[in-house]
Order: C-alpha cells, then structure tokens, then sequence
C-alpha cells in the first residue's frame, strides 16, 4: 500500500474526535479518562523507572519523549482550568510527574520539543501570579522529594541519571558538532533525501525501508564514519518518513493539517474564555511535535499513544466547544 494512508489515517482520526466531541458531555467525560489515564501511566512509570517497582511501560525512550511532549501541555491546562484549590494541587502533582517523564526520557529532541512548547503555551495563556506560585512549589517540592529518593534510597539509580542527564546535556551543547549533535543522524538524513530523490510524487509505499535504503546509499555509506549500519529501519524524521513512504504531496498534506490545527487552537484560545486553557494546549502540542518531528516520528507511535494526540486536533477541529 502507498504511504497516503498515512495522511488518511490521521484525517479520519482528527474527523472522528470533531463528530463524537459534539455530543454534550463527551468531552467532559473524555478529560476525566485520560486524567486517570495520565495518573496511572506516570505511576507506572515512576514505579517501573525510577522505584524499579514494576515493569516499564514503555518500550523505549522515544515514546516516553513522545507521550510526555502530548501530556505535558493538556495537564497544564487542567491546572489552569481548575476552580477547586485541592485539584489545583491534584493537577500540580500530574504537571510535575509528566515533567519528570520528559526529563527521564533522556531524549534532547523531547527536551527541546517539550520546552519551546511548555515556554509558549506559559505565554499565550497569560496566567496569574498565584497560580505560577503553586507550580513552582509543588514542583521544587516533588523534585526534592525525587532527589532525596535517588540520592539516599536508590543511589546507583541517581547515577546512572546523572550520567545520562550530563550526557543529553553535552548533546545540546553540541549544536556546532552536527554530527554528534544528531547522533550520527546527519547520515541518515542524507541517505533519506536520496530515497525521495528517486520517487518524489509516489513515494516508496509500505515495504522494507531496510533493503530500500541499504540498495540507494550502498555506493557512498563508510560504517566507519557514519558510526552505523546501512540498513536502518526508518529516516528518524517524521518529515522525510512521511515524504519516502507517500511521497512530498502527502508530506505536504500533513504539515498542511498540523498548521490548520496550531492555527485554529490559537485563534479559539484567543477568542473563547470557555476552553481557552485547552486551546492553547492543543497549539503548544502541535507545536511540540512539529519540533520533535525533525529527529522523531508520531507515526511511529500510532499504534500505542499517536491517536491521543490527533483527539486534540480533533477538539480544535469542533464548530464549538462542547463541555
């Protein structure tokens, strides 16, 4: 099958959230599951992570870098939103567990993602004094609660993460190194570029990314320097999977959709004082991922958290907002 489906499958998803969040309630009910959801996942994951209480729930770091890039923004605008004191506090606590997700995914595309999208939806939502002040304590507090538990419970634990904070730290220090500021990614990218050069409006279609780009890019690739293999599984950019698969046309289609929706989320939190916390998530999200899009992709989490993030474009696609 060809790559548009991809741009298909991200438009029935964002039509379908429009059609179900138009029926009263449907929303209001759809916050309090995922709120739960939300709680449940950063408790297995600070179970699973940080205790080593239970399994991990996720496969790797790129989908928790992903999914905390999704809940960082939408649980900040539940704290907004929040007109009860004791919630307030309750959403402050998910704000830092979805923080400390982001921090432990040890990923600086997810770091820089998260923060330019933290920063700005900070600013457009142009919140009051006393509700920074609540999220700045609950948030050193936790931090010096987590501190404590890594340095005096878990020691080896606390280690390792300062090995890895320092080393995701030096990565982004590195921004004159192109090479190791990509991981060695640059490569990729290129040996990419020559898959698109070779079907532009088609794209490749489903197949083995693997032997595809292992039989373009044979001719120049030195494992020596580029540090990897020659058979990849995927470009690590969302841009240039989506223009390989299905062609520059369909990548245009989904950056078209992307600026549709950060696009409207501005212009509704700008124009409604119901729902405007959630607009402005949604523009923070959208912008989140068309950052981390450069070295990552959505569509590679479609099939465990991606459909989350495609129900927000969704909210912002409604006529109105439906409580």
């Amino acid at each position: 099958g060809k790559g548009i489906s991809l741009a298909l499958e991200f438009s029935f998803a964002i039509w379908l959230a429009a059609y179900v969040f138009q029926e009263q309630g449907a929303l209001r009910r759809w916050k309090h599951v995922w709120t739960l959801g939300i709680a449940l996942s950063l408790v297995h994951l600070i179970g699973g992570e940080l205790l080593l209480l239970t399994r991990e729930l996720f496969s790797n770091i790129n989908t928790i870098g992903i999914y905390a890039c999704i809940i960082v923004p939408f649980v900040l605008a539940l704290f907004f939103e929040s007109e009860n004191r004791l919630l307030a506090w309750g959403y402050a606590l998910l704000f830092w567990g979805s923080i400390l997700a982001l921090i432990v995914s040890f990923s600086s595309a997810a770091w820089i993602a998260g923060g330019i999208a933290l920063l700005l939806q900070l600013w457009v939502s142009r919140i009051s004094s006393k509700e920074i002040k609540i999220l700045v304590l609950s948030f050193l507090a936790c931090s010096v609660v987590t501190f404590l538990v890594l340095t005096i419970w878990l020691p080896e634990k606390g280690v390792a993460f300062a090995s890895y904070f320092q080393r995701e730290v030096q990565q982004i220090l590195s921004i004159n190194d192109i090479d190791n500021f990509s991981t060695h990614r640059i490569y990729i990218w290129k040996g990419a570029w020559n898959l698109i050069k070779e079907k532009p409006l088609i794209g490749w279609g489903w197949g083995d990314f693997s032997q595809a780009f292992a039989q373009v890019n044979a001719s120049w690739w030195n494992p020596e320097i580029t540090k990897l293999s020659v058979y990849r599984d995927d470009a690590h950019s969302m841009y240039l999977n989506i223009a390989i698969f299905g062609g520059i046309p369909t990548l245009l289609l989904v950056i078209a959709i992307h600026l549709r929706g950060a696009w409207l989320a501005f212009q509704k939190g700008n124009c409604n004082e119901k729902g405007k916390y959630i607009y402005y998530a949604i523009f923070a999200s959208i912008t989140s991922q068309l950052i981390y899009s450069l070295a990552g992709d959505m569509f590679s989490f479609r099939f465990k958290g991606a459909i989350l993030y495609w129900t927000l474009i969704g909210i912002v696609s409604m006529k109105d907002y439906v409580k």
